[in-house]
């Protein structure tokens, strides 16, 4: 083949060969440029059907323009016979060379398995699903991108009847139960891909593992992966609860979307600090405003200081033994605490704890004196926000089987179910509205309103208009009239009624949950 001019590509050299075909660098004679051809195996596609089929899904994936998905630029067949891929020339390997060599670093994992998640959120929005993520298929063309090669073959592998061999236990080893057993499967399966692979790029092993191909799927079926806290990777213990969602054997309790994965992977990144010191790497939970309050100079600190004197003074707090001018620190608990905000009435302050071993909401007064858990479930309680009357929180939690906001008094006990499958939400100063953000089929989530006295009435506020996706962390404004939120680093304000969002920011510098002023006409925002 080496030599040889296929249509109008002249083959150079082989670069890959596995149960799924060959690979061949090829030079486009028509238009100047590298390529890669992929033939597949002739027993491949035994019919026309299978055929019609797979030329059908492959056009369909070249359709598809993202950075984390290979670039498809034809399918084509020889006059003997032979189909064969045309797609773009990656250098830089596979993450199957990087794992081989070892556990990664905990921040490139996560953003390898950010990207990767990218990747499957647009596919799965086409209704194409992978269904053989592995490092193998996971190319790194540069140091810091991700792309996904090998749509479609593993289907096509199961209408043709054809064993996959070459990368057996590996392929074997990266299916979910229901892919093992025969099952329909759906994109849930590339989810659980993508969580077999981030567990092995943290840990250097994969999961369910055996010395024939019956032992591992035994192992897929029925055992549990070691967590990574017991294995000494170091990882944050918010990490092991994502991999352990995305492992979940019954697809209903598992990540429902790509795009779900992708945000919690994406709140996690932008909770932890991570640094690198004499070839080591260390990691702690940290927040936006942490962040700032480390890196503002002295003049700012000490306004800082007066202006929350001044707030905690006109809030009603009027209890003279809390400092003023220097931080308080009011927890002390081991472990990692974070989504702290102030009860309407200045007095109390919520927020989340793993101190446990396991996240849960928490109210402690001002001076951090009397402190308690209001949330007791093995199930990951977060982001606690405060009914304006005081009386009660809403938070989200996983213990309906996927992120969903909840609501508990102020004191705990039992706690009820307010929206099924959201998060980030956001009480109207009214007490009569929740707002918050919630994925459509796609993963992409989007802004949501509903009566607080008929939660499953939802309407949404925010679509396409500016082309981007993940709206989040929506603030009402003190009137109740409009809602700020934050989308791909930018600023966003949209009527609480409907309407077209407009632009606050436009830099792209904008993290963090916006708060609005006390009268309505500012907003302000953590910035890096």
């Amino acid at each position: 083949m080496i030599g040889k001019t296929v249509s109008h590509y002249r083959v150079l050299e082989e670069i890959g060969v596995g149960g799924m075909g060959i690979v061949y660098r090829a030079e486009d004679t028509r238009l100047g440029r590298t390529v890669a051809l992929k033939f597949l195996p002739p027993d491949l596609i035994r019919d026309h059907a299978t055929k019609e089929r797979f030329l059908h899904e492959a056009r369909a994936i070249s359709a598809i323009e993202h950075p984390n998905i290979c670039t498809i630029h034809e399918v084509d067949e020889t006059p003997d016979g032979q189909i064969f891929i045309c797609m773009a020339c990656y250098d830089g390997g596979t993450l199957k060379d990087k794992v081989q060599q070892g556990a990664l670093p905990v921040g490139e994992a996560i953003r390898i398995a950010s990207l990767v998640a990218r990747g499957l959120r647009a596919a799965h929005a086409e209704g194409i699903i992978h269904r053989d993520i592995k490092p193998g298929n996971i190319m790194l063309p540069t140091p810091e991108g991700v792309r996904i090669v090998d749509f479609g073959l593993a289907k096509l592998a199961g209408l043709s009847g054809l064993t996959i061999r070459g990368s057996v236990p590996g392929t074997t080893a990266y299916m979910s139960p229901e892919q093992a057993q025969g099952r329909e499967v759906d994109h849930r399966t590339d989810v659980w891909s993508l969580g077999v692979v981030l567990y092995e790029m943290l840990t250097g092993r994969r999961p369910f593992a055996g010395e024939y191909d019956q032992a591992v799927i035994y192992s897929i079926l029925n055992s549990e992966p070691e967590p990574l806290v017991a294995l000494g990777e170091g990882a944050p213990p918010e990490l092991d609860r994502i991999v352990r969602k995305a492992l979940d054997k019954d697809p209903g309790k598992r990540y429902q979307s790509a795009g779900e994965m992708l945000e919690d992977l994406r709140t996690l990144t932008r909770r932890i600090e991570i640094t690198e010191t004499s070839g080591t790497e260390a990691w702690r939970f940290t927040t936006r405003r942490e962040r700032v309050m480390l890196r503002v100079a002295l003049p700012a600190v000490i306004l800082l200081a007066v202006l929350t004197a001044v707030w905690v003074a006109t809030r009603g707090v009027r209890d003279e033994s809390v400092p003023r001018g220097r931080p308080l620190q009011v927890t002390a608990a081991e472990g990692w605490e974070g989504d702290a905000e102030i009860s309407p009435d200045g007095a109390r302050i919520t927020y989340t704890s793993n101190s446990s071993g396991n996240l849960d909401v928490y109210v402690t007064d001002v001076r951090g004196e009397r402190t308690s858990p209001i949330t007791d479930h093995p199930a990951a309680d977060r982001s606690p926000t405060w009914f304006p009357d005081g009386s009660a929180l809403a938070f989200v939690s996983d213990r309906s089987g996927r992120a969903s906001i909840w609501k508990v008094g102020q004191l705990g006990g039992g706690a009820t179910l307010l929206v099924e499958g959201a998060r980030y939400p956001a009480i109207s100063p009214d007490g009569e509205r929740i707002a918050f953000s919630r994925a459509l089929e796609s993963g992409d989530l989007r802004i949501w309103v509903a009566e607080l006295s008929d939660p499953s009435s939802t309407t949404i506020l925010t679509g396409d208009e500016h082309g981007l996706w993940d709206h989040k962390r929506p603030v009402w404004s003190p009137d109740g009239r409009t809602l700020c939120y934050a989308s791909q680093h930018n600023l966003w304000t949209v009527s609480a009624e409907g309407g077209a969002p407009r632009p606050l920011t436009t830099e792209g510098r904008a993290d963090g949950t916006p708060t609005w002023s006390s009268d309505g006409r500012h907003v302000y925002f953590d910035s890096e």
